[in-house]
């Protein structure tokens, strides 16, 4: 059953978080620079779950227009979330700003989480695509042997 380890990850990303915070809020407000680490750190669960799911839905009916285009789209929109947690602060990546740290080390483990999410739905995007590829020739496997024949109607073109 998923339920027991989707909790211990939330648990363990929220205690990830509180640990590691920003200081953006003010000394009034760090449970909100802690729930703001929680957000980012539930995203790249929820990047990871995305690609485990893409993984075991390997049926073509399970698998339309829109499952393509969000396969295609989230890569994309996660590296804009990633670029701003990478080059707001006006540092270098993965280095603290020193004054906007409320305790731990948030930059990294921000920025880190902020590159993994993308990672891991490129790589979800990767497993789709070379699956469905995969489906149309007989091949459920994501390393698709395409024979001759497929590759030489697929170049063919139609004058």
């Amino acid at each position: 059953a998923p339920w027991p380890f989707s909790m211990v990850a939330l648990a363990i990303a929220a205690v990830v978080a509180v640990l590691n915070r920003l200081a953006i809020g003010g000394p009034q407000a760090g449970h909100l620079d802690a729930l703001f680490s929680l957000a980012q750190l539930v995203e790249l669960l929820a990047a990871a779950a995305f690609l485990a799911r893409t993984a075991l839905a390997a049926e073509p009916p399970l698998r339309g227009g829109f499952c393509s285009f969000a396969h295609a789209l989230l890569p994309a929109q996660q590296l804009l979330g990633a670029y701003f947690l990478l080059a707001a602060w006006g540092s270098k990546p993965l280095e603290e700003v020193e004054g906007l740290v409320g305790e731990g080390y948030p930059f990294k483990v921000l920025q880190l989480a902020g590159a993994a999410q993308v990672g891991l739905y490129l790589a979800a995007a990767a497993w789709h695509f070379s699956t469905a590829v995969g489906s149309k020739t007989g091949s459920a496997s994501p390393a698709v042997a395409v024979d001759d024949s497929v590759l030489h109607r697929a170049l063919i073109v139609q004058v």
